[in-house]
Formats: C-alpha cells, structure tokens, sequence
C-alpha cells in the first residue's frame, strides 16, 4: 500500500503538472485574437482567461472526463499507465511551446494514455478503439472543419450585414445578424445572471428570460454599426471581444480541465480508492480548475504571438466571429462529452474568418506547420508515453 500510495501521490502531482502546462500552452486560445486586435491588454486578458478557465472547469458537468476514464481497457489501467501518459503529454507539450506551434494539449494525453496502454499489454484491444473513434477521431476532423465553415458564414454574415447596400443585405442579413447576436447575449445572460443564482440562491430561470434583454441589445448594436465607418465599427466589436474572449476561456476551462480530471480520477480507480464508475472527486474538480487557471495566467505568449498575430490580421469584428464561432464548437463537444482540441476549434475559425476576406490574407505557411503538429501530436505523444512506461517499469 506505501509504494501504491506513492505512485498515486506522483500521479497527482505530475497531472497538475500537466494541467499547468496545459495552462499556458493553450492560453493563447482564449485570448490571442483580443491581444491581437487590441481590444484587451495581455495582462488583463490572462487575468480574466485565468479566472474563467477556473469557473468552466467547476460548473458542467464532467462528460469530458469521463471519457477520459474509459479509452483505455480497466484491465491494463494502472497508476503506472497512467503517469506514462502523462509524462509523454508533457514532454510534448513543452517542445510545441518552445518553438511556438499551438499543437493539441488534448490530445498528447489521449495519445499518451494509448500509447502507455498499448506498451503496458502489447495488445491492440487494451484501448478501446469504439470509444476513441466516436469521441476522439471523428471530433478530430470535424470539429475544425466545422469551426471553419462557421466562422466563413458568421463572418461573411456579419460584414454584409454592417456593410452591404442592397436589399438582401438590408434586411434578411441584418435580420440574420441580429439573431446571432441576440443568441449570444441570450448564452452570456444566462451563463452570468441565470448560473449565478442558481449556484447562490438555488433560483432556476429559464433560458426564455433572457430573450427579450438580449435581442435588445443585439438590435441596438445593429442599429449602431449598419453602414457606420470603422472607427465605430471597431470600438464596439472591440467592446465585445471582451465577451466573446471570456466565452472561450470558459470553454476552454470546460473541456480541457476535465481531461485531467480524468487522467487523475482514473489513477484512483485503477489504485482502488474510488470504485469503478465512481464520478470524479470534488477535490479533483477544484484542484484540476485552479491549476490550468494558473497556468493560463502564467501565459503562453510564443503562442500567443502565433494565434493572434501571424496566422491572420483580426480586426475586432474578425476576433470577435472568431471566438465566439470555436467557443460554440467547444461548448457543444463539451456538452457530448467528446475532449477535442481548443486549440484546433480556434485556429480554424481564425482561418476561416480571415479566408472571408481573400485566401491571400491566411499565412498559409504557418497553418501548414499547425496542420504537421496536429498530426503528428497523437502519435508521437503515443512514442513519448510508451517509452515513459518502459522507463518507469525499470524504476518502479
């Protein structure tokens, strides 16, 4: 029991580890396209993406970690397998933050946890291949291609509506503007007013509430920014990143926080301190949502200077399609339980809202090394973790 205890303790602490440097690697996707276009300062900007990583990773409900817990099969589970997984995943991770390539957090510990297990039992069916396709792969190559397609339509919606003459543009477009806006504002009174009283004084509203307040503040932005030049175009959406950048810290919090939730509530399984199918601890969602959060804090600015300012010029209308398009995304797999990149939702709605304006405005070369991290990042996470578990069966 010491020597399990142990190997527990190191567990615990090497996933902290992690979520840290899951932190600063990824901060950049929450806040980057509003460093970029100047509507938050980046101090300002970590503070705020620190402090809503926390509240994403404490307030949904833990699908994402709980798929975390079944990739690999319960009989190859152990603690070993598991500080494996996340030993390649941080190793990884710190050599895409040194040179700067914004590769998947996410999944270096997916690609851990199958390559720990496959080396633990050198036997294909100690993963659970169902489980990663359907939750890990096909989000895998959908989820950005869906980010996308979205933000090429919600941007190109957005300029024709602010900017267009003819009758279509008039009405249907700004119509159509409108509604996204008062979708937004809806989710942001509901997330901000509706959750706080029900976390405080235990007062459920429904979403229907907030309709009313939230179309008019849309039709009141609309009103302020059809055919008006850029200077006011821009302070307003410039106003707005800052909602829309609090959305993505959030969702970031929400769906990469629970992946190390659930490397750690696996350790405990696998050690026999929860039973199987036990939920995930409240020290373990507390300690997962601070850490990142500090992280995040701490920054992760080679990144950052990537995402925000090399990928694609943002205008604030641009940052502010951009995130609130990948967070959605986010939310949405969150909501599946499916762990996908942030990194990848951010980066593709980064592209497709630039792709609004001409194929020419994307630095192409730079997606092209983003594309070579995203492949290569679950196998050659998988290499780092297996050979971690040799290394670790040695010592261990």
């Amino acid at each position: 029991m010491g020597e399990i205890s142990w190997i527990l303790i190191a567990v615990v602490v090497v996933a902290l580890v992690f979520d840290y440097t899951n932190g600063f690697h990824d901060a950049a996707n929450a806040i980057a396209t509003s460093i970029g276009t100047r509507a938050l300062r980046p101090t300002d900007a970590l503070a705020m993406a620190a402090g809503l990583n926390i509240v994403g990773g404490i307030i949904y409900p833990t699908k994402v970690a709980d798929t975390m817990t079944q990739i690999v099969d319960k009989s190859v589970a152990s603690q070993e397998l598991a500080l494996a997984a996340l030993l390649g995943a941080i190793i990884w991770n710190l050599i895409t933050w040194f040179y700067g390539i914004p590769s998947s957090s996410s999944h270096a510990l997916i690609g851990g946890l199958v390559g720990a297990a496959l080396a633990a039992a050198f036997d294909a069916g100690s993963v659970h291949w169902d489980k990663v396709n359907a939750k890990v792969l096909l989000p895998t190559l959908a989820s950005p291609l869906i980010g996308l397609t979205l933000a090429v339509i919600v941007t190109s919606i957005f300029y024709r509506a602010i900017d267009g003459d003819g009758l279509l543009d008039r009405t249907l477009m700004r119509w159509f503007c409108t509604a996204l806006l008062g979708a937004f504002f809806t989710f942001i009174l509901h997330l901000v007013v509706g959750e706080t009283l029900r976390y405080t004084l235990r007062v459920h509203l429904p979403l229907w509430v907030f309709i009313v307040p939230a179309l008019g503040a849309a039709i009141g932005i609309m009103l302020r920014t059809a055919k008006r030049g850029p200077r006011e175009v821009n302070g307003i959406y410039r106003a707005l990143q800052t909602l829309s950048a609090g959305y993505m810290a959030l969702e970031h919090g929400h769906n990469d926080a629970q992946k190390t939730m659930g490397i750690i509530t696996l350790a405990l399984i696998a050690g026999h301190a929860l039973p199987t199918g036990a939920p995930v601890p409240t020290w373990v969602k507390l300690s997962c949502a601070i850490v990142i959060g500090l992280g995040t804090f701490s920054g992760g600015k080679r990144i950052i200077r990537t995402m925000g300012m090399r990928l694609v010029k943002l205008q604030p209308l641009d940052g502010f399609c951009a995130e609130t398009v990948a967070a959605s995304v986010i939310q949405l797999a969150g909501r599946l339980g499916m762990p996908i990149s942030t990194t990848h939702a951010i980066t593709a709605s980064i592209t497709g809202v630039g792709a609004t304006r001409r194929i020419s405005a994307v630095r192409w070369g730079i997606t092209a090394q983003i594309l070579s991290a995203w492949v290569l990042t679950l196998p050659a996470a998988a290499l780092l973790s297996a050979i971690s578990y040799f290394v670790l069966t040695i010592f261990i």
